[in-house]
């Protein structure tokens, strides 16, 4: 990220001749207000993107190589029926944000609402009957090449991301 990070202002000053910001006008009032207001979210994203490597590690060293690609394909399905979600969440942020403008909160609410309905009687229960067909489901889909073990890190890592689903809508109100 650090090496994009330098590219991309490499890029941006060839184009533009200048830097796209200034070291004079740096300001660590604004600094601590912009990590005050985002700092937890971008903390616990630092805190995923370290963890990952860490998993993978432990996997490896404890189950083998091969719990690495089970856990890899597993966890990339999970996350993939979870985007489906995730996007039909996503799209309540312009409205939420059109409304924190005209400081509507009983609309927010509103919308803050249907949102935890659509995971509540939707997402949940589409979770749960993954965590019971999953297996069935994954053998229909990969089937010669399917192996039990991705059937078994399927199921460890489902709960998991069903509760991360539960803090969807609460996610996307505070972008």
């Amino acid at each position: 990220y650090v090496f994009l990070a330098l590219l991309v202002s490499v890029t941006i000053y060839r184009k533009l001749g200048f830097l796209f910001f200034s070291l004079r006008s740096f300001d660590l009032h604004y600094l601590s207000r912009i990590a005050g207001f985002g700092g937890t979210l971008t903390a616990g994203a630092t805190i995923s993107m370290l963890l990952r490597p860490f998993n993978k590690a432990v996997i490896a060293r404890y189950i083998g190589l091969s719990g690495v690609t089970y856990f890899e394909i597993a966890d990339r399905t999970i996350m993939r029926l979870r985007s489906v979600f995730e996007l039909a969440i996503r799209a309540t942020m312009p409205e939420i944000s059109r409304l924190s403008v005209s400081g509507n909160a009983d609309r927010i609410a509103r919308v803050f609402r249907k949102s935890m309905k659509l995971v509540l009687y939707v997402g949940i229960p589409a979770f749960i009957v993954l965590l019971f067909f999953g297996r069935f489901l994954l053998k229909l889909w990969l089937s010669k090449n399917y192996v039990p073990e991705i059937g078994n890190a399927f199921r460890i890592i489902l709960p998991g991301l069903m509760m991360t689903a539960l803090a969807l809508p609460a996610y996307y109100l505070f972008m």
